[in-house]
C-alpha cells in the first residue's frame, strides 16, 4: 500500500510539473503500478480475510478476483433492465439477473471495495467448514472447493453484495441528513469518520455525491468537510517522525508524509496511524475539528483538481476569496497543529498487537 501510494504521489508531482503527460504510455504503465492494488483491493482483502476466518487463502483470492473481474465491473455500465424498491431508500437499478434473480451492483462495480469481500469470505468459510465436516473424505478434494464457490458466488451477488450496498446507502443518507441540519456539526462528524469510511471502502457513494452537487449547483459542500483530514494526517505523521528514534520507522513515515501532501493518504493511514491507535484517533478528532470550522464558515468546492493541499485553489469562489475559503484554511491549520501536538505528546510507540518492522 505504501509503495503504491508513493507511486501515485510521484506521478501527480511529475504531471503537475509538466514533465509527463497523463495520456502517454509511460504514465499509463506507471499509473497501473500505483493503482493496481487499490483497484484489485478485494483480492488483497480476500487473502487477509481468509487467514482470519480459517480458510485457505486461495479461496479469498479467487472470490476477490470474481468481484474485480472486468466483465462484472462492466455490467453496471449496461442498460438498466428495471428498478427495484422504487420510491424507497433502497431503490436500485438492476443491470443483470442470475437465474431470474435480480443482481444489484454498485455504480462502479465492486473493484476497490472492502466490506463486501469480508462478508463474502466470512460466509465462504462457514460453507467450507461445513462441507469439509460432512462430506465423505474420498470426495472432499474436488467437491469442497467446487461447492464452496458454487454456493458462495451466487450468494455474493444476490444477497451479500446488496446488503453491503444498502449499508453504504444508509451512510450516504445519514450524512446528507446531518449536513441539512447543520454544516458545522456535519463537519465534525464527517471529518472525524471519513478515514474510517475509507478504511472499510464505504466512502465511494459519498464521493459520487461530490460530482452530482457540482453538476447541479455549481459547488459542493461535502468535500470541504474532509479537506482537513490530509492536514491532520500530515501533522500526526510529522509528530511520529520527530518523536521516533528508529531509522526504519522514519523510512516509513517520511515517504508517507510526502505521499499525503500529494493527496494519497493510504501510506500514512496503514503504515503510521493504524499501528498507533491513540495517535490515529487523535488525528481523526483533529480532522473533525478542522472540518467543523470549515463547515460553520460555509466552505465550498467549486471545481475538481489535485487532491490534498495542492487542491486548495479548487475551493476559491469564482467571485473571489470569501469567508468559506478562509475558514477552510483556518480549519486545515488547526487540524495540522492539533494532530501534531497530540502525536508529540503521545509518542511514537506502536500498539502491542501491531506488526513490527521485519515481521510479515
Amino acid at each position: 500500500l505504501m509503495a503504491s501510494g508513493m507511486i501515485k504521489a510521484l506521478l501527480k508531482l511529475v504531471v503537475l510539473a509538466g514533465w509527463l503527460s497523463d495520456t502517454s504510455g509511460t504514465y499509463t504503465i506507471l499509473n497501473s503500478m500505483g493503482d493496481a492494488l487499490f483497484y484489485f483491493f478485494p483480492i488483497a482483502v480476500g487473502y487477509s480475510a481468509s487467514r482470519k476466518f480459517g480458510i485457505k487463502e486461495i479461496y479469498g483470492i479467487t472470490l476477490g478476483a470474481v468481484l474485480s473481474y472486468p466483465a462484472i465491473s462492466a455490467l453496471s455500465s449496461q442498460d438498466v433492465l428495471y428498478t427495484v424498491f422504487q420510491g424507497t431508500l433502497f431503490e436500485s437499478n438492476v443491470y443483470a439477473e442470475f437465474l431470474g434473480i435480480p443482481v444489484l451492483l454498485p455504480g462502479a462495480g465492486y473493484a476497490g471495495s472492502v466490506i463486501p469481500i469480508i462478508l463474502i469470505v466470512f460466509v465462504a468459510a462457514k460453507i467450507y467448514k461445513a462441507l469439509n465436516t460432512h462430506l465423505p473424505a474420498m470426495i472432499r478434494s474436488f467437491f469442497v472447493p467446487f461447492l464452496t464457490l458454487m454456493i458462495t458466488v451466487p450468494l455474493a451477488f444476490v444477497i451479500i453484495g446488496p446488503i453491503a450496498m444498502f449499508i453504504q446507502g444508509l451512510l450516504s443518507e445519514a450524512i446528507q441528513l446531518i449536513i441539512n441540519l447543520n454544516a458545522g456539526i456535519a463537519g465534525l462528524v464527517i471529518g472525524s469518520l471519513w478515514s474510517v469510511l475509507v478504511m472499510f471502502g464505504l466512502h465511494m457513494p459519498i464521493i459520487m455525491m461530490f460530482n452530482v452537487n457540482i453538476a447541479t449547483y455549481g459547488y459542493d459542500i461535502i468535500n470541504p468537510l474532509i479537506f482537513s483530514g490530509a492536514l491532520a494526517s500530515m501533522g500526526a505523521v510529522l509528530g511520529v517522525i520527530i518523536r521516533t528514534k528508529s531509522v526504519q520507522e522514519k523510512n516509513i513515515a517520511v515517504p508517507a508524509l510526502f505521499s499525503t501532501f500529494f493527496g494519497v493518504n493510504e501510506p500514512a493511514l496503514y503504515g503510521v496511524l493504524i499501528p498507533r491507535k491513540k495517535i490515529m484517533f487523535s488525528c481523526f478528532l483533529a480532522a473533525g475539528i478542522g472540518s467543523m470550522i470549515a463547515g460553520f464558515c460555509g466552505a465550498k468546492l467549486y471545481a475538481f483538481g489535485a487532491s490534498g493541499p495542492l487542491g486548495l485553489p479548487c475551493f476559491i469562489n469564482p467571485n473571489g476569496i470569501d469567508m468559506g475559503f478562509i475558514g477552510l484554511c483556518i480549519g486545515a491549520v488547526v487540524s495540522f497543529i492539533l494532530a501534531l501536538a497530540a502525536a508529540l505528546f503521545i509518542g511514537d510507540k506502536k500498539d502491542e498487537n501491531a506488526i513490527k518492522l521485519g515481521e510479515e
